[in-house]
């Protein structure tokens, strides 16, 4: 394709470089010169709008082939060589001399882990929520029974992140005692974050309910963000898994 300008309007071309003659018979067409037949142009129409999308896709196409095939080369050369990281693989490989001290695998960054601010904090006592145990249905993978589904997911992602948590343990504020679905200690600074899934928030006595809680909290210094992490079911009753992912991440390992 190309493009003339003729009396301030913008007209398209193509190059024609065979036509057929009445009985279908190929022939070359074209102007000659220096003994070389030049393509044909012909100015394209509405009615030729197919032919000029055709011509354009080619052109994408081919100019897309080159990247396409360097692309290739390198997905051939990862895949015969990339080795998936494995930090457990990796720590246990390590010198004895190196491995005295507990470490967090996964938390690369962060202090070594101490005893008496994980370990002791998950195994001391603590007073849960008493209320409903009939409705702690759910088991996540680490053996913790919790009320829905979604808070297994939030439950096996703390898990699985080495985390260190509790599950609706006692909040004991002047005026009234919660219990947060989960109360976490942050290993980087020992800061503890509080963890509420709404997961009804449809039903109306359940909103007006989850309305007072936060308003109580916010009374009592533990605010959205800063200490205080608050996620929602959709309006079918969904959760986003990659979600989840993300708020541990941003605030619970990499803050």
């Amino acid at each position: 394709l190309s493009t003339k300008e003729v009396k301030g309007n913008t007209y398209v071309y193509c190059y024609r470089n065979e036509s057929e003659d009445a009985n279908g018979t190929a022939e070359i067409s074209g102007t000659l010169q220096n003994g070389k037949v030049l393509p044909r142009q012909k100015c394209l129409s509405r009615k030729d709008t197919d032919l000029a999308a055709a011509l354009q896709r080619k052109h994408f196409i081919k100019k897309c082939l080159p990247l396409l095939r360097t692309n290739h080369g390198a997905m051939e050369l990862f895949r015969n060589t990339y080795k998936p990281l494995d930090l457990t693989e990796i720590y246990e490989s390590m010198k004895a001399a190196y491995r005295i001290v507990p470490m967090k695998v996964g938390l690369l960054d962060a202090e070594p882990l101490v005893e008496d601010d994980f370990i002791t904090w998950m195994e001391e006592p603590f007073k849960s929520n008493e209320l409903y145990p009939e409705s702690l249905l759910h088991i996540t993978l680490g053996g913790r029974k919790v009320r829905s589904k979604s808070e297994v997911i939030i439950a096996g992602t703390l898990e699985a992140s080495g985390l260190p948590f509790r599950y609706e343990a006692a909040l004991n504020l002047p005026q009234q005692t919660y219990y947060p679905d989960f109360t976490i200690l942050r290993p980087k600074d020992r800061k503890i974050f509080y963890w509420e899934h709404f997961g009804m928030m449809n039903d109306e006595g359940y909103e007006a309910g989850a309305a007072r809680k936060l308003f109580d909290y916010r009374k009592n210094g533990i605010l959205p963000w800063r200490n205080l992490i608050t996620t929602y079911d959709d309006e079918s009753g969904a959760i986003d898994v990659q979600t989840i992912h993300s708020i541990v991440n941003a605030f619970l390992l990499d803050a």
